[in-house]
């Protein structure tokens, strides 16, 4: 009976199984005819609009064209539906339907109906380089702001409004005109009210340095600075890198070769110039300054170390083959972050290369925090703070009377909850003090052979615990 049974089974597996494969068959049969289209809908549109093409096969549509120009497929419901989206290049015209294998045109066209943008409320007057805002209808399809001929820079853009900075221009009052894409032309539409002028607000400097460094950043004071366009300090540009009415900070140029006077040179409105009624002294200091460097704790993802003589970062992998050229890594303690020699297990080992832990072979570093109290400790913190830092050697901290052979400690500490300590305490670091940074070619200590400075910007810690923290530092190091 059972032998019955097992034979009535597998006979029913087996035409089940023919069954199937026969299904399966008639699905890929079904894929490799070309596609077919019996209507669409709407037959006219604006950009955006979704057509519906109804018909077969067209599940395996990979592009649609109208008019020509391809669209987008929007969605591939299935078979016999799929979804088209008219794009802002689109032009009337018949559709066209591809898939792998095969393609259809439409009997009838679409026809394409175009949005036109319409600015219907702006102020007329402001100062150039102002943000001003443009309001209307079907501003999202604007590709582009002019006034009069001047290109305005777009900041932000939605269907009802559109936000510019208006550019300066020499004539007395312009249109606005607004660029918009229809269909694959560029047309325009502009104002035919108030045309827009500018209030012209013409910069003058007050205050600035007369002495600096290359590389370093400057401050040059007035009125109506937001005007300036761009700062020369003799042949090269310096960056502006902060804009207020009443002052700009620069950073200048490292490139300049030798000390020497330069004159500070503003533009504004189409290269109009304003030049400083005397020249600033740029001085190329013998020594790397290194400025906002950031070091990250052993326990982040960029866990890194650098050196002051080549100006760049190394991960913990590398130390071995660097350990003669690096000079700075941070590490959590107990209370927040310091800076320690790698001569001994101060800082080194808590880095790890591959899990293991980093050999404390590396130079021998020492730290003094410089007291204002102290004439020659207050005459580099100056020349520091001030940017006329020209030269870092021993010999010269020697003459300039600063003490090498006092009283050093192993680390400079930050700690993250105790400010009084940071300020008061000689192994305290606080936020724009400076170290001395003395470096010894022994473990002893016993032979300087260079010093440099170290000046905190910044730390960045969660709590005393945040082995992920980041110290921001100034380094200025001696040139060979």
């Amino acid at each position: 009976m059972n032998r019955y049974i097992y034979t009535l089974m597998a006979a029913v597996a087996l035409l089940l199984g023919i069954t199937a494969c026969n299904e399966k068959l008639s699905m890929f049969e079904a894929n490799q005819n070309p596609p077919e289209v019996t209507d669409f809908s709407p037959k006219n549109g604006v950009a955006g609009t979704e057509i519906s093409i109804t018909g077969a096969n067209l599940q395996e549509v990979d592009s649609i064209k109208i008019g020509g120009v391809k669209t987008d497929v929007k969605y591939r419901i299935n078979r016999s539906l799929v979804i088209a989206g008219v794009t802002n290049e689109v032009v009337s015209g018949i559709i066209e339907v591809f898939t792998p294998y095969g393609s259809i045109k439409t009997s009838e066209s679409f026809t394409m109906e175009y949005v036109i943008p319409e600015l219907t409320g702006y102020v007329n007057k402001s100062r150039p380089y102002t943000v001003v805002g443009l309001t209307g209808e079907n501003l999202d399809i604007v590709t582009g702001v002019l006034f009069g001929t001047k290109e305005a820079t777009v900041v932000t853009q939605t269907r009802e409004e559109i936000e510019v900075e208006v550019p300066y221009f020499k004539d007395e009052a312009v249109d606005i005109v607004l660029n918009y894409q229809y269909g694959t032309e560029i047309r325009q539409v502009s104002t035919s009210g108030t045309p827009f002028s500018l209030e012209l607000a013409y910069p003058s400097v007050s205050d600035y340095p007369r002495m600096t460094s290359a590389g370093s950043s400057i401050e040059i004071k007035g009125v109506n600075l937001t005007q300036v366009d761009s700062v020369f300090v003799g042949e090269y540009k310096a960056e502006i890198t902060k804009r207020a009415t009443d002052v700009l900070t620069c950073q200048l140029s490292a490139e300049y070769e030798v000390t020497g006077t330069k004159k500070i040179t503003l533009y504004y409105y189409d290269e109009t110039k304003l030049e400083t009624a005397e020249d600033c002294q740029v001085i190329v200091p013998e020594v790397y300054i290194w400025k906002n460097i950031t070091l990250y704790g052993h326990g982040s993802e960029n866990a890194n170390l650098f050196s002051g003589t080549t100006g760049k970062y190394y991960n913990p992998c590398e130390f071995a083959d660097n350990k003669e050229i690096i000079h700075l890594c941070a590490t959590q303690n107990s209370d927040g972050m310091q800076l320690a020699g790698f001569s001994k297990k101060l800082n080194i080992h808590k880095f790890k290369c591959n899990g293991k832990a980093l050999e404390a072979d590396g130079l021998n570093l020492r730290f003094r925090k410089l007291l204002e109290t102290t004439p020659a400790e207050k005459a580099y913190m100056d020349k520091i703070k001030n940017g006329t830092l020209e030269k870092i050697s021993i010999e010269q901290a020697k003459a300039d009377g600063l003490n090498l052979t006092g009283s050093t400690k192993q680390v400079a500490r930050y700690k993250l909850l105790d400010d009084n300590y940071n300020k008061t305490n000689l192994e305290g670091f606080d936020i724009g003090g400076i170290n001395l940074l003395l470096v010894y070619s022994d473990v002893d200590g016993k032979n300087l052979v260079a010093i440099g400075f170290v000046e905190l910007v910044a730390v960045q810690m969660e709590s005393v615990s945040d082995t992920k923290g980041s110290m921001t530092l100034n380094f200025y190091f001696q040139k060979d």
